[in-house]
C-alpha cells in the first residue's frame, strides 16, 4: 500500500492540472482515490459515509463496524480552516478522535476531543501538502492516521481501554 500511495502522490505532483482543478474534481481525483488506496471502501456504508452538510460540500466519515471514527471536511482552496472546522462543529460532539480538513491539496489533522473534554479551539497537529512535500512523507502521514488498518487498530485499543483489558489479553 505504501508504494502504491507514494507512486500516486508522485503522479499528482507531476500533473500540472492538479493545481487548477475545481473542488468537485479534487474530491474525486485526490480525496476519494487516496482513501481508496488506504483500503477504505467508499461504496460501503458501514465504513464510509458521505454527508452533504453545507451547500453541496461533501463531508466524509470513516467508520469501523458502522461506528464513526474520523471525519473529513472538505473546503474550498481559500477558506479559513479553523473557521470552517468550527462552523461544522463535527467530531467534538460525537467524540471522534480525529478530524481532518482538506481542500484536496493541503490536509490539516486535528484532535478535536480529548479525554478531558472538548476544547473551544481545536488544535491541528499535522499539515500535509500533497504537491509540496516529499511523497514518502505524505504517504507516511496518511498511512499513520488515515489507513483503514491504523484506524481499526486505534479502535481496538480504545475498546480494550474501555473494558480494562490489555492488548495482550
Amino acid at each position: 500500500m505504501n508504494e502504491q500511495l507514494t507512486s500516486y502522490i508522485r503522479s499528482l505532483q507531476a500533473d500540472s492540472r492538479i493545481a487548477t482543478l475545481d473542488s468537485a474534481s479534487l474530491k474525486h481525483v485526490v480525496v476519494l482515490k487516496v482513501l481508496s488506496i488506504l483500503s477504505w471502501d467508499v461504496f460501503n456504508l458501514d465504513e464510509f459515509s458521505p454527508i452533504d452538510v453545507i451547500c453541496g460540500r461533501a463531508e466524509y466519515t470513516l467508520m469501523v463496524k458502522g461506528v464513526a471514527q474520523i471525519n473529513i471536511g472538505f473546503m474550498r482552496k481559500h477558506d479559513d480552516v479553523i473557521a470552517r472546522l468550527k462552523s461544522l462543529n463535527f467530531s467534538v460532539e460525537r467524540r471522534e478522535q480525529l478530524a481532518v480538513m482538506t481542500n484536496g491539496i493541503t490536509w490539516w489533522f486535528f484532535r478535536p476531543f480529548t479525554l478531558c473534554g472538548s476544547r473551544p479551539d481545536p488544535d491541528y497537529f499535522c499539515i500535509v501538502d500533497i504537491l509540496n512535500q516529499e511523497p514518502e512523507h505524505v504517504s507516511e502521514v496518511f498511512l499513520l492516521f488515515l489507513s483503514k488498518a491504523a484506524v481499526e487498530a486505534e479502535e481496538r485499543e480504545a475498546d480494550h481501554a474501555e473494558t480494562g483489558q490489555s492488548m495482550a489479553d
